[in-house]
């Protein structure tokens, strides 16, 4: 059963990458870097904003659905209610303080909290691990959102245009959820319930700002000093990083709620296994595809972006080795939350907020986006080596015990590998026919 949901997970993860990726390319040859770049300086002030949307309570809710297997959504979909509002006002009231409220700022507004509320009610299916709810919304949202790019760049290039292609995704994404998500609704929100997760929230009223600060920080700093043809370069690599980073999110979308649930037995060996297969699955995957893509880049990102983004190749390339240490620190990253020792991630994140920025500030004027990126990779890398030593130090987790894959795992690895290569197979005869 394990195998079948992992091999699900992969499958739909890179249906919804491969939209995801032509999206991507399409926007970054019809809409150019300018216009990417526009939209890139107002998602980055309001992702700020936004920071404080969910504070913890979706991992939380992910953990508590899946290790006591109960409904409370109820509560957790009023709690995630109330903070959207209230950030949506502080967004309006932000950008009318920097002069940004425009008809481009407002569309993306609408965007951020249409689709974090879809995205609330998706991450239910997640801690249930239902697999093919939130895969399918999410895959439908993306090949809408494909359509949109088309049909806007032919009739309406510009940033307008370009920011309607997130709005209709968002709209998408949120009918699907609520329609499969429509049950959810009946159940009533319990005091305890709210408690018990504003207790298990409480490190992220920290953590998760931090973490936004880190991203969105950089994108400001960005356009601070460079232009907003610049900021798109930067931007559209960062696009393609995200592609390989969601392997990695899609990987523990399956081994998180498992791990919540064996803590809840205490079952470290069991929790051991279940990290050390993640990690190699990561690391068999992510190396060689890594490889091949830090060797390609040069033809290969001009190919995808077009010839105006010829600068995202230093920068992707960076995003590479990152994409490495994410693969490797992520699922001990997952284990601390699901073991409830994550409050000792507050002080993680603080101090490397404090780098990326610094490094941000320092390397951003001279280097640009390539600046950016070499900040970001290097707090990722003191973070991932600090959350493990904690890890090591709470729970006894140990670093990948064993490089080789078991029969089981290969087994795994096969059925995924066989499942795209079919794909691949029926969608090819299809267009010869």
């Amino acid at each position: 059963m394990m195998g079948k949901k992992i091999i699900i997970q992969f499958f739909a993860s890179g249906l919804t990458g491969l939209l995801a990726f032509l999206s991507l390319s399409l926007s970054a040859r019809f809409f150019g870097p300018e216009i990417l770049g526009q939209v890139a300086y107002l998602s980055g002030l309001l992702g700020l904003v936004f920071a404080f949307s969910d504070l913890g309570l979706s991992r939380a809710h992910v953990h508590f659905t899946a290790a006591n297997q109960g409904k409370p959504a109820a509560g957790f979909l009023m709690m995630k209610l109330a903070l959207l509002g209230l950030c949506g006002l502080a967004a309006v009231l932000v950008g009318k303080i920097n002069q940004q409220l425009s008809w481009l700022f407002l569309i993306l507004l609408v965007f951020e909290v249409l689709f974090r509320l879809a995205d609330s009610l998706l991450i239910t299916f997640e801690g249930r691990e239902k697999v093919w709810p939130q895969n399918l919304t999410r895959l439908a949202g993306k090949l809408i959102k494909l359509v949109a790019v088309v049909i806007f760049a032919l009739a309406w290039r510009n940033s307008l245009g370009y920011s309607l292609t997130y709005l209709i995704e968002a709209v998408v994404v949120l009918v699907l959820a609520i329609i499969f998500g429509r049950g959810l609704w009946r159940f009533k929100p319990e005091p305890a319930t709210i408690k018990s997760y504003w207790r298990y929230s409480l490190p992220f009223t920290l953590i998760m700002p931090l973490s936004y600060l880190q991203d969105n920080g950089l994108i400001l700093i960005i356009r601070r000093f460079w232009s907003a043809e610049v900021l798109g370069v930067y931007a559209a690599s960062l696009g393609l990083f995200g592609l390989l980073k969601s392997f990695s999110s899609s990987l523990m979308v399956f081994f998180f709620p498992r791990i919540s649930r064996l803590n809840e037995t205490k079952d470290l060996e069991q929790i051991q296994r279940y990290t050390d297969t993640a990690v190699k699955f990561s690391v068999y995957i992510l190396v060689p595809l890594a490889i091949i893509l830090f060797v390609g880049s040069g033809w290969l990102v001009p190919l995808i972006l077009g010839r105006q983004f010829f600068e995202a190749i230093s920068i992707f390339r960076v995003w590479l080795i990152g994409i490495l240490i994410l693969g490797i620190f992520t699922p001990y990253d997952h284990v601390l939350f699901a073991t409830r020792n994550h409050r000792s991630i507050v002080k993680i994140n603080l101090l490397t907020t404090l780098i990326v920025l610094w490094l941000g500030w320092r390397l951003i004027p001279t280097w640009g986006g390539l600046g950016a990126a070499m900040a970001a990779v290097s707090g990722w890398l003191v973070g991932g080596l600090w959350q493990f030593a904690i890890l090591r130090q709470k729970t006894g987790i140990k670093f990948l015990r064993d490089w080789r894959l078991t029969k089981v795992e290969v087994k795994y690895l096969y059925g995924l590998f066989n499942s795209f290569g079919q794909a691949l197979f029926r969608a090819n005869r299809k267009k010869i026919s």
